[in-house]
């Protein structure tokens, strides 16, 4: 099937309540493409409070405001919306109550293509795999396309019944120029929102173990009281430099290596940023990380690894990284990630989606 390219299309995008986080920083990275493409886009956020909505205005998006919908007010909200927008895609990112915006999706705008984009492994054990196979069942048929992040997890959505196709994530033009040129005792750099499953706590203890300088970059809001002491004995001991929320590109250029001990992730952006910088990477053999093995300065140590383990592969990159080799390396990697990794081959791949060119 193909379809006029030069007639513009408003996207929708429905996402959780805006915060900072990898999914915001790539839709602000894909901002200067969509014009191109002859794509408006809106992104729709649920909630009061959104930090990251004046850079996405920055990046050329419209941003609008529900209630969340888990809540009738939320999905009432979401369908007058539609109705005022008159969208020729909606692209739903939120799996909270992914049934619902896709039926009022569908109610609201009969001509609208649906697609919908699942960010993470979403395991079907106990009554949330009945809840979600129920909400797939009421719902998936009105989805015109689905995307998955990697081929592991579109296989796993095929056990929903699903045929997804694949598209990456991505990161900013900024980052291929961010070639790492740390002096000094090695710095660890650890950047995610805290939970129990991005597993912290181990590579913290492994940089503590060593002594050596640590940037932790995240929302901590639903950090372990481990990880929060561990932070304060690092901070006591004067090796935390940065601690918080921020923009990570400027603390990665400052860092020797990079480090993701999660038990599982999607695809992570924050990962893929370190990657694209040129950034000696130790992460764990976990779902969400096999796509990035096949860079050459990713090291993968066991899922259940203990922190002596993570500080010994920290210290075998660290070393690695003054051999003589390493430039080409890191030449090798930023090409590598420029072709696979880029916002511009991003943004190509889901306007054809959006067009109806690839099902």
């Amino acid at each position: 099937m193909t379809s006029d390219v030069s007639r513009e299309l408003k996207v929708i995008h429905l996402l959780g309540p805006l915060r900072p986080s990898g999914l915001e920083r790539m839709l602000q990275s894909a901002g200067p493409y969509w014009d191109q493409h002859a794509i408006e886009p809106v992104v729709v956020g649920q909630g009061d409070a959104h930090p990251f909505a004046h850079e996405l205005q920055s990046a050329g998006y419209k941003i609008r405001s529900i209630p969340t919908i888990r809540s009738v007010a939320g999905l009432s909200a979401w369908w007058r919306l539609l109705r005022q927008e008159a969208p020729d895609v909606v692209h739903i990112h939120t799996e909270g109550a992914f049934s619902g915006a896709v039926l009022a999706a569908r109610a609201a705008t009969p001509q609208a293509r649906i697609v919908r984009t699942i960010h993470n492994y979403f395991f079907t054990s106990g009554w949330w795999g009945v809840k979600r196979r129920i909400q797939c069942t009421l719902s998936d048929r009105f989805v015109d396309s689905f995307i998955c992040l990697t081929p592991d997890m579109a296989n796993h959505e095929r056990g929903f019944g699903r045929d997804p196709v694949v598209i990456g994530n991505w990161v900013g033009d900024e980052y291929f120029d961010s070639c790492t040129r740390h002096a000094g005792p090695p710095t660890a750099a650890l950047v995610g929102n805290c939970s129990n499953v991005k597993n912290h706590e181990v590579a913290i203890e492994a940089v503590l173990l060593k002594d050596w300088n640590l940037i932790h970059l995240g929302n901590e809001s639903d950090a372990s009281p481990q990880e929060l002491q561990l932070l304060s004995t690092a901070e006591s001991r004067g090796v935390l430099l940065e601690r918080g929320v921020h923009e990570p590109r400027k603390w990665l250029i400052r860092s020797s290596v990079f480090l993701m001990p999660s038990m599982r992730e999607g695809f992570p952006v924050a990962l893929a940023e370190a990657i694209a910088s040129g950034l000696p990477c130790v992460i764990a053999d976990s779902p969400g990380f096999e796509w990035a093995a096949r860079y050459p300065l990713v090291m993968m140590v066991p899922s259940d690894a203990t922190s002596q383990q993570w500080a010994q592969a920290i210290e075998r990159v660290v070393n690695e990284s003054m051999s003589a080799g390493f430039p080409q390396l890191v030449t090798d990697q930023q090409e590598m990630a420029r072709t696979r990794l880029s916002a511009q081959r991003g943004v190509s791949e889901y306007v054809s989606i959006y067009r109806g060119n690839r099902e």
